[in-house]
């Protein structure tokens, strides 16, 4: 076969929907990688505009044909796919959890739960997991042992394979990030007893009691059981 011969056809008979670079066109032919006789990869098309843009991008909607010709003839049979829109993350709770794991976090934000999502998988880092629960609005899943106490960052893919983004890979989000930490230890503290009406200081010494990450600093509560 010559170069560029083997493609995917993602077409569309009504293209009045949405626009492909500024104009209708309800054909696009994208470049496909064989893999052997019964398998190929390619590329979706973007159906951003020249702005950024995706116009309605939820119910956007191609027919998927193959073609050896570039073109000239397609496939007699088909497949469908359709787009989502990307979904928007707010925040991690609780956005910490000792390293060695069992830590269930609600990832709370919008549209997580799309008519046209599948396989979805969250991203710590670079250890992949599948939610326990998912609605609209929120995600749920349950942390795995890290080697390393530390900061991870936070992604979601919605089809098992392309995930959501860090805005500044140099500064990143507290909202998009998880702190794994070391359980702390307490070797003494003192005074061991104290007057019924309480108010009485108390001072622990031992170590992993600062996060030294700023925006959990404020994390840390004793309790007296």
């Amino acid at each position: 076969m010559g170069r560029d011969q083997i493609q995917c056809a993602f077409k569309q008979e009504d293209s009045s929907n949405f626009y492909l670079d500024g104009g209708k066109q309800p054909i696009v032919l994208t470049n496909a990688s064989l893999v052997n006789s019964t398998f190929l990869w390619c590329d979706s098309p973007s159906l951003l505009n020249k702005q950024g843009y995706a116009i309605d991008a939820e119910n956007a909607w191609f027919d998927v044909y193959v073609t050896l010709d570039a073109g000239s003839e397609l496939s007699e049979s088909n497949g469908r796919f359709e787009y989502y829109s990307d979904p928007t993350i707010v925040e991690l709770s609780p956005a910490l959890g000792p390293y060695h794991g069992g830590t269930t976090v609600t990832v709370n934000g919008t549209g997580f739960d799309q008519n046209t999502t599948c396989g979805i998988v969250v991203r710590l880092g670079i250890i992949e997991l599948k939610p326990t629960h998912v609605t609209n609005e929120t995600l749920v899943f349950k942390t795995p042992k890290s080697p390393l106490p530390g900061t991870a960052t936070f992604s979601v893919a919605l089809n098992g394979q392309q995930f959501t983004k860090q805005q500044v890979a140099s500064d990143l989000e507290k909202e998009l990030t998880f702190d794994f930490y070391d359980v702390p230890y307490t070797s003494y503290y003192y005074p061991i007893r104290g007057p019924s009406n309480g108010a009485n200081f108390q001072r622990f010494q031992g170590f992993g009691y600062m996060l030294k990450r700023p925006h959990l600093n404020d994390r840390l509560w004793v309790r007296l059981v």
